[in-house]
């Protein structure tokens, strides 16, 4: 009792809402022209609808309910409710109304594979270019068939497909096709329905909106947890669709590189960062045998992170020089201090002011901390090496470069001269090996010496 009650309701329910709108079936292929431009066009059948919308209580029917009305009338009809499944594409034409309340609509009929056949452009027969139907015909349906499509949305496939997938012989057909499909709204203006030029096509082109890409996942650049597609903006190179310069961001709108692409030689036409800015763009290297995902700011160059500073974790990083993902020359911190030091791929425990033997063998980062000394120790004794001229002016050059780390003939001159202040005696003997050996270390006597005067008189 309850499923008819149900059904008299729907059934009444629907009947209101179409009691405003008159749908009349008006003919079938039969032998006029239209006949003809539909066969033409490979349609396998062919009607048209006419609906009024009437008045009824001072209220004409609305678009939306002349709609509902076509579709509950033309699935009833049982030649048209054959096709009414996705084994078919039906064409629909223009409003074709002869007053401002007689609406009428001519609907083309055509096999599922032989439309996708025709909209198919691309050069790879087994990709498919279908146009979908949106917009005009919100809420018009026949039945469960989804794939009703309008005149202008087929057309749209020039423009959707990109010219570099295009298939001369297949678009050429296709353009055709869409004179003979045009007919379906009958007078109509074909002069806009062009061959696209599909020969003289340029070697770059900008990316479109919101292009997006990953970095080749066989580089340590590669797609990781974590970092997610990202957006490019710049310049692509065709056909392939490879950034070749621009700017990479992620859904924060952060950019993480911007610069130029280098193509993987080894997995065309994947890219990795080339040459240019990186800013917390993810990488994976190895440290300590295990393989870690680290966050790296800084340039570029030939597909590599050059230098700048690695954020390994909250609470470690790296900054300085890379060579190939490899910490090179630079310094490495834990909770903000530094505990060892990289020298030309060499690491090195670090021992914060370190006051031991420093010479022109050891550490650039101990050299650079000893010049540091030097200078200082100048500073608060100018007036005493200001009575040496050639003293001063050596440490005047210090002063003017900088700590280094350079152990050059300038600091040769220092190194000498202050071994002889710490060391001299009326006795010393000065050969030359002693006088070598004093201008090439700082023994820890005479570190010691110079740390002790950067506060202290001489």
């Amino acid at each position: 009792m309850k499923k008819h009650t149900l059904e008299y309701i729907i059934q009444n329910a629907l009947h209101e809402q179409t009691a405003r709108v008159r749908v009349v079936i008006k003919q079938r292929f039969g032998s006029s022209d239209d006949q003809l431009d539909a066969r033409a066009a490979g349609a396998v059948y062919g009607f048209r609808i006419k609906a009024f919308a009437k008045k009824t209580d001072d209220r004409v029917a609305t678009q939306s309910e002349v709609y509902r009305a076509i579709g509950i009338h033309a699935i009833k009809d049982p030649t048209i409710a054959k096709y009414a499944n996705d084994n078919y594409a039906i064409l629909v034409s223009n409003d074709q109304r002869d007053a401002e309340r007689n609406y009428m609509f001519t609907f083309w009929v055509f096999p599922a594979a032989y439309w996708d056949d025709m909209t198919t452009l691309n050069k790879d027969s087994a990709g498919s270019d279908r146009v979908s139907f949106e917009g005009r015909f919100s809420g018009f349906r026949i039945g469960k068939i989804t794939r009703l499509f309008t005149y202008d949305g087929v057309k749209q496939t020039l423009t959707d497909t990109p010219k570099y997938i295009m298939d001369p012989a297949k678009t050429r057909r296709f353009v055709e096709w869409l004179r003979q499909l045009n007919k379906i709204n009958k007078p109509a203006d074909m002069s806009d329905i062009q061959m696209p030029d599909l020969e003289n096509l340029p070697e770059t082109q900008p990316a479109p909106e919101d292009f997006r890409i990953t970095f080749d996942p066989k580089t340590p650049w590669g797609y990781m947890e974590g970092m997610p597609e990202m957006t490019f903006d710049g310049t692509l190179k065709m056909p392939a669709q490879t950034p070749i310069e621009g700017t990479v961001t992620d859904d924060t709108n952060t950019v993480l590189f911007k610069g130029i692409f280098k193509t993987n030689t080894e997995n065309p036409p994947e890219v990795i960062p080339g040459k240019g800015d990186a800013t917390s763009l993810p990488f994976k290297r190895m440290l300590n045998n295990e393989p870690i995902v680290a966050r790296f700011t800084g340039k570029v160059d030939n597909g590599y992170p050059i230098e700048g500073k690695v954020q390994i974790d909250a609470t470690t990083e790296y900054e300085g020089t890379l060579n190939k993902f490899a910490f090179y020359n630079g310094v490495y911190s834990e909770n903000g201090v530094v505990t060892r030091f990289y020298e030309n791929g060499d690491q090195y425990a670090y021992t914060s002011s370190f006051s031991g033997d420093v010479g022109r063998r050891s550490p650039i980062i101990y050299i650079k901390e000893l010049q540091q000394d030097l200078i200082a120790m100048y500073d608060n004794n100018t007036e005493v090496f200001g009575s040496f001229s050639t003293l001063d002016n050596s440490f005047k050059t210090l002063k003017q470069t900088g700590a280094t780390g350079i152990w050059d003939s300038n600091m040769e001159d220092i190194a000498y001269a202050i071994n002889i202040v710490v060391y001299t005696t009326a006795s010393v003997n000065r050969t030359a090996e002693t006088k070598q050996n004093a201008k090439m270390l700082i023994p820890e006597k005479s570190h010691k010496f110079i740390i002790q005067h950067k506060t202290e008189k001489l």
